[in-house]
């Protein structure tokens, strides 16, 4: 059996299972009346998202009734409406609100796999801006331990001395605290005249007194904040984010995206690469060279176009362009054929009189 039909048996079991339960409720409402959200870990690259997109859909669903989630950013919105925040009035009397407009904060999105880090900036209305594309490792709170010898059984208990069983986590907490203290060291986003100064703690593994002792001993300057339901915010924070997709104004580019071209031949980098005469010149050129659209941590405005490039069919035989779109985690790739380079989607074109492809 595929994994893809492992995964979308178990998407469709839960949307079943859920559709029955509100069914008891609203007796008319039907699978068409649901917009079916699932939270996806920041880290995850491009397949594994696309992966997880076309498992809903072989479930059953439509794609315009499916959104993925980013998972430290459902926690940030769901937080971004919770009195988390000390605020000290011009009396000297404190109080909680929420986080001020300005505030940068990392999020700390710990599970029991992957831990999601990323870094927020409230904005006017209340609205996220990333600043620092999301990052961590798979140090989640899900690792073996070897208990030979170090076990002891009672009548009905079993018992551990507490120095072993806290040493269950010491190479989680390690890396954790090991890559935020690299973060916080980035000038670019952790500037001295706007520090960040709160770290919010979200997901299951952020219950732990032992990870949060260690991160607030190890960064006394800063504000750790773990919310009451800090295993329900990722949760929460999805629906928010079904309503209010537009919360979040900007994000940073996790890649590099561009499409292949043909480029002017040059002997001196492409002497390894077959040679096209184009034209009715016959200029030389090479193909599948990498043109690029956007690069990796350019900070990306939601709803704002880029700049535009024209692509022309390489003869008047040509009556259609397609393009193919390339993801890559280094900042300028050559070639499109290069190892790394993930091809993720593509679409075609019918030039117009003046034979130019816009995109």
């Amino acid at each position: 059996m595929k994994a893809i039909d492992v995964f979308s048996a178990i998407i469709k079991y839960f949307m079943t299972l859920l559709l029955e339960k509100a069914q008891k409720s609203y007796i008319d409402l039907t699978d068409k009346d649901i917009l079916w959200v699932i939270t996806v870990p920041g880290i995850w690259d491009l397949k594994a998202k696309q992966f997880t997109r076309e498992s809903a859909i072989q479930a059953g669903t439509s794609s315009d009734q499916l959104i993925l989630a980013l998972e430290p950013e459902a926690a940030s919105l769901y937080c971004r409406k919770m009195p988390i925040f000390v605020e000290e009035k011009q009396d000297g009397d404190k109080t909680i609100s929420q986080l001020p407009i300005g505030s940068k904060y990392i999020v700390l999105d710990q599970g029991g796999g992957t831990i999601d880090i990323t870094v927020h900036e409230v904005m006017p209305e209340g609205n996220l801006k990333e600043i620092h594309q999301a990052c961590g490792g798979v140090w989640g709170s899900n690792r073996e331990t070897k208990f030979e010898g170090k076990v002891r059984f009672g009548k009905d208990k079993v018992c551990l001395q507490k120095e072993f069983f806290q040493s269950f986590f010491d190479k989680s907490v390690a890396a954790i605290v090991d890559y935020l203290g690299g973060l916080l060291r980035k000038k670019s986003i952790n500037a001295e005249d706007n520090p960040i100064k709160t770290i919010l703690a979200v997901g299951g593994f952020s219950k732990s007194q032992v990870l949060i002792k260690k991160i607030k001993s190890t960064f006394p300057d800063l504000a750790i904040v773990v919310p009451a339901d800090a295993d329900l915010a990722v949760l929460k924070g999805a629906i928010i984010y079904a309503f209010e997709p537009e919360s979040v104004t900007c994000r940073v580019s996790q890649y590099t995206y561009g499409v292949p071209n043909f480029t002017p031949y040059d002997a001196r980098i492409h002497n390894d690469r077959r040679i096209y005469r184009i034209g009715p010149q016959g200029k030389p050129m090479v193909d599948d060279a990498f043109d690029k659209h956007i690069e990796i941590g350019q900070i990306l405005i939601i709803g704002q176009f880029q700049q535009e490039h024209e692509y022309y069919p390489t003869t008047e035989e040509h009556k259609s362009i397609v393009l193919d779109f390339y993801a890559s985690e280094e900042k300028n790739p050559t070639f499109t054929d290069e190892e790394n380079l993930l091809l993720f989607r593509n679409a075609s074109y019918n030039p117009s009189s003046q034979n130019i492809c816009k995109t």
